[in-house]
C-alpha cells in the first residue's frame, strides 16, 4: 500500500501505531504541515508460530514538510528524506535533513541495544545560535552567551523498559563568547566541551552536566531546581534526598561578583560546602581569602575591606 497524506493526518496515524515510541512528544501539542508519502506492507505468517518481528514495514518519505512542537516553541521545517521502520522497534534506514531555527540540521533515527535494553534514538546535528538555545531553555539574560556553535544531540527512548527517556547534548562551544565570571568565561576561538544529559523520570527531571572544570547535577520539579550538587575543580558531593538547595564544593583561584550571579541567586537556593576562593574582586578592591571552616547548616562569609586589600573569613 502506498499513499500520500498531509503531515497533520500522518501524525494522528502515528499516535495510534508503534511509531509513537520514536517521538514521545507526539502526545503533546504536535502540529504538521505539508505532505508525506507512506508505503506500508504487512506479512501474515500462515503457521501457528508466535508472530515474528518484522511483520509490519513502513516507509516514510518527507518532501519539504514541517512539524512544530508548540509546547516548546520548536519548529522543524524544510524536512526532507526517508525513514524505513519495521516492527516492533527497528529502524532499517534513515536519511533526513531539515532546518531548525533557520539553520540546516541532519536528523538520524536509529535503533539498537543499550545495556541489554532496546532503544530508539533520534539524533540531531548542526549549528544553532546561542540566543535560540537560551530562549528554548527559558534563560532571560541574552548577554550571558552569544555566538553560533556546532552541536550534536540525541533523544533515546526505551519502549519496553522502565528506563526513562533521555536527552544528550554535546558541543565544543567554539564560536561562543561566554560573558561569565573568569572560571567559565571564554572567547569564541576557545574550545571548551559542554556535555549535558537529561533524564525524564515520572516525578522529576534529572539534569547532569560537565563544562571545563565544573561538573554536577540537579533535580527539577515543575521546571524548578529543587536540589543538586556542583563541583568546581573537585567532585560534586553527595547530598541527601531532603536537601532543598544546590550544594557547591571545590574552589576558585579568583572570583568577580557580577549581575549574572546575582540574578541566579534570586531563583536558586545555594549552599557552599567548604568552598574556597583565593581572591575576590569587587570594583577596585581585591579580597584575600581565608580557607573556609566546615560548619553544619548555613554557612556565613564575612568580607572586611581594608583600603585596596581586604580579607574573607568564614566563622
Amino acid at each position: 500500500m502506498e499513499v500520500l497524506l498531509p503531515v497533520a493526518r500522518a501524525l494522528l496515524f502515528a499516535q495510534e501505531t508503534p511509531i509513537r515510541h520514536f517521538i514521545p512528544a507526539l502526545s503533546g501539542d504536535f502540529v504538521g504541515e505539508g505532505s508525506m508519502g507512506i508505503g506500508a506492507s504487512l506479512r501474515v505468517p500462515l503457521t501457528d508460530r508466535v508472530r515474528e518481528a518484522g511483520n509490519v514495514k513502513l516507509e516514510l518519505e518527507f518532501n519539504n514538510a514541517a512539524v512544530s512542537l508548540n509546547d516548546l516553541g520548536v519548529r522543524i521545517d524544510a524536512l526532507n528524506g526517508a525513514v524505513e521502520y519495521r516492527s516492533p522497534h527497528t529502524v532499517v534506514k534513515s536519511d533526513l535533513s531539515a532546518n531548525l531555527f533557520g539553520m540546516p540540521i541532519d536528523i538520524e533515527i536509529i535503533s539498537g541495544s543499550n545495556a541489554q535494553e532496546e532503544f530508539v534514538g533520534v539524533g540531531f546535528s548542526g549549528q544553532i545560535n546561542v540566543s535560540d538555545l537560551l530562549m528554548l531553555i527559558e534563560v532571560s539574560d541574552s548577554k550571558m552567551a552569544t555566538g553560533i556553535m556546532e552541536y550534536s544531540a540525541k533523544v533515546s527512548i526505551f519502549p519496553d523498559s522502565s528506563r526513562p527517556s533521555e536527552l544528550t547534548f554535546n558541543s565544543d562551544l567554539v564560536g561562543v563568547d561566554l560573558n561569565l565570571p573568569e572560571e567559565w568565561a571564554k572567547s569564541p576561538s576557545v574550545a571548551r566541551p559542554l556535555d549535558v544529559n537529561i533524564q525524564f523520570l515520572d516525578s522529576y527531571t534529572s539534569f547532569a552536566f560537565r563544562h571545563g572544570r565544573t561538573a554536577g547535577w540537579a533535580h527539577l520539579y515543575d521546571n524548578r531546581i529543587r536540589r543538586g550538587s556542583v563541583g568546581v575543580g573537585a567532585p560534586a558531593v553527595v547530598v541527601s534526598e531532603n536537601e532543598e538547595s544546590v550544594v557547591v564544593s571545590g574552589g576558585l583561584d579568583s572570583f568577580e561578583i557580577d549581575g549574572n550571579i546575582a540574578d541566579l541567586n534570586n531563583s536558586i537556593s545555594w549552599r557552599l560546602n567548604e568552598f574556597r576562593i583565593d581572591a575576590r574582586r569587587a570594583g577596585g578592591y581585591r579580597t584575600i581569602a581565608v580557607p573556609p571552616l566546615p560548619r553544619h547548616g548555613h554557612q556565613v562569609a564575612r568580607f572586611v575591606h581594608r583600603s585596596r586589600c581586604s580579607h574573607l573569613a568564614a566563622p
